[in-house]
């Protein structure tokens, strides 16, 4: 708990003048109700003697300053707080996503993208609780608590030990039982909320299957559940606030009574003047009001550090591969990549992807890599792009170890087509511009067109300015495979590495592509992965892989005649059409 806490409060550094003016004006505010009601207090309990109206001209004055400041403090107040809290968590915001981002691909998708969700919104929006219910407050009681007994203690001395008493008894002990009482199951509440946005994500995903294998009473039944428990902790969060509220009520009547005892014996002694009683009992009531939120406050800061610590833990989760201090950043031109005694495994306990893998792509080569699932294509593709470092051996790009080379450097030089790709809810031109910013409409038909997809955009109620909606749920597989086709020939790298590109497409679609595919990548690398053996014959060399090794090297025709792995592939393919 320590260490969460320490970790948050770092953030306020930045911030440290805000939450300090924050506690002035939290304690003017609440000193000012005090002293309105005290002055009142007097100015009714002196009039109620008939003096001279010069006497209680300052009293006059001071119901009129405390009434009117007491608005103005709050105002300035709810002012300064909300605006320090908006900067912190939009500052933690952005920090987290900062943090996130380098962890994909390789660590991210450990992670439930649920459980994700939950982390950059509901966790983060506990912490309003932490950084402007928790500290602020504290700092005003304690404020309170000092200047409320040492004027009562002007007063009468016995008078200010008991409210200080009453208030610290408000302010530690019972914050702290609320919050020992209620640790376990407010940090239960954030288990439960987490669990609930993974079963949203899911069950939205996943709604199709769902619907088709008629589970949605076991998928339901399990919200049920969840949501019955967040309920039985609610009331019980509930019947603690009750508790806390009436146990402060208690120790602030319990003071009061004290103090009436107290003072009742030395006005009938002559020792304090009357009209001071009624003075001294609204000055008790009004301080209570700076430690009587503390007990909410203790259940607020048990969800706060439950969700700062999982924020923490993700933060504090390391990339599988970082930028060195100085690295070092490549031309774009036509690279040369070699992967020399290459061996690769996702964890120390698993199998190995790639073993002992000896391959280079001259600049402007066009290589294939087939085999059957799982002999590690992909896998390679990964590596050229570093989402992961290799286990063995090492992989250069012009001669330099890509480990060394700068991360978006590298995004710049290789484009990695995904055979699932996403679309953003924005439109046709928005989502082609994620390849080149600054492209014009003309360059966008112009690719729209080569990809076989202008008779599509034709049909698109606004044309370029259409949204494609969450992932461009209303295309077809082959159209969002030729959108994304579309994103590589603007984004013009040294190296495009297409994964499965003609996968969702049709034998007819596929032969017309390929050959537009492969012109509009003339003088680059290309990195074709695939099952299909369509327009493999135009590439310069063809790699075979199995169980993570490379089988067979060579070309199109020198495979056929060589009887292996690929010879079978292409027989069963031929005998098929």
């Amino acid at each position: 708990m320590i260490k969460t806490v320490r970790f948050l409060l770092k953030f306020l550094a930045p911030f440290g003048y805000l939450l300090f003016l924050s506690i002035i004006l939290g304690s003017a505010t609440i000193l000012a109700n005090i002293g309105l009601m005290g002055t009142s207090a007097y100015l009714i309990a002196k009039a109620a003697l008939h003096p001279s109206i010069a006497t209680l001209q300052v009293a006059i004055v001071g119901v009129r300053f405390f009434g009117l400041s007491r608005g103005v403090f709050r105002y300035l107040e709810r002012l300064v707080s909300h605006n320090l809290n908006f900067k912190l968590v939009t500052g933690l915001r952005v920090w987290l996503y900062q943090k996130i981002e380098p962890l994909a691909p390789g660590i991210i998708y450990l992670y439930n993208s649920g459980d994700l969700l939950n982390r950059l919104v509901a966790d983060l929006d506990n912490l309003d609780d932490f950084y402007v219910r928790s500290l602020s407050p504290v700092a005003v009681a304690a404020i309170i608590i000092g200047s409320s007994s040492l004027f009562l203690g002007n007063i009468n001395n016995h008078t200010g030990w008991i409210l200080f008493c009453g208030m610290l008894l408000c302010a530690t002990i019972l914050p702290v039982s609320i919050f020992k009482i209620t640790q376990k199951t407010n940090q239960k509440q954030v288990e439960i909320k987490n669990k609930l946005s993974v079963w949203m994500v899911d069950y939205l995903n996943g709604l199709d299957e769902i619907l088709l294998y008629g589970k949605e009473k076991e998928f339901r039944k399990q919200a049920e559940e969840l949501t019955q428990e967040s309920g039985k902790n609610q009331i019980y969060q509930a019947f603690n606030n009750s508790l806390s509220t009436g146990i402060n009520l208690l120790l602030t009547n319990l003071t009061l009574v004290m103090v009436i005892l107290i003072v009742t014996p030395s006005i009938h002694q002559g020792k304090m003047e009357g009209f001071l009683l009624p003075v001294i009992t609204l000055i008790i009531l009004a301080s209570f009001e700076a430690v009587n939120p503390l007990a909410a406050t203790a259940q607020n800061m048990v969800k706060s550090i439950k969700s700062g610590t999982r924020i923490r833990e993700i933060s504090e989760v390391k990339p599988l591969v970082q930028d060195l201090p100085e690295p070092y950043t490549l031309e774009k031109e036509p690279l040369l990549i070699e992967v020399m005694g290459g061996g690769f495994r996702y964890a120390t306990d698993e199998e190995w992807a790639l073993r002992d893998i000896q391959l280079t792509i001259h600049p402007g080569e066009k290589i294939a890599i087939l085999g059957p699932n799982g002999s590690g294509k992909t896998t390679i593709a990964y590596l050229m792009q570093r989402y992961y470092p290799l286990t063995e051996g090492i992989l250069l790009l012009n001669g330099m170890d890509i480990l060394k080379i700068r991360e978006d450097n590298i995004r710049d030089l290789l484009t990695y087509v995904n055979p699932r790709p996403y679309f953003f809810n924005k439109s046709l031109r928005e989502n082609l511009r994620m390849a080149k910013e600054d492209a014009s409409d003309i360059e966008l038909e112009e690719v729209i067109g080569r990809t076989g997809l202008m008779e599509w955009m034709s049909l698109l109620p606004a044309g370029l300015n259409t949204s494609l909606g969450e992932n461009g749920w209303a295309m077809s597989g082959g159209e969002k495979q030729k959108l994304s086709l579309a994103r590589v020939l603007l984004r013009k790298p040294s190296v495009v590495i297409l994964d499965e590109p003609t996968a969702n497409m049709d034998a007819i679609t596929s032969r017309k592509i390929i050959p537009e595919l492969i012109r509009s990548t003339e003088g680059k690398s290309l990195v074709w992965i695939t099952h299909s053996l369509i327009g493999l014959e135009q590439m310069d060399q063809l790699i075979i892989m199995d169980q993570g090794r490379i089988v067979e090297r060579g070309k199109y025709m020198d495979l056929i005649k060589a009887g292996g792995y690929f010879s079978k592939v292409w027989k069963i393919q031929q005998d098929q059409f």
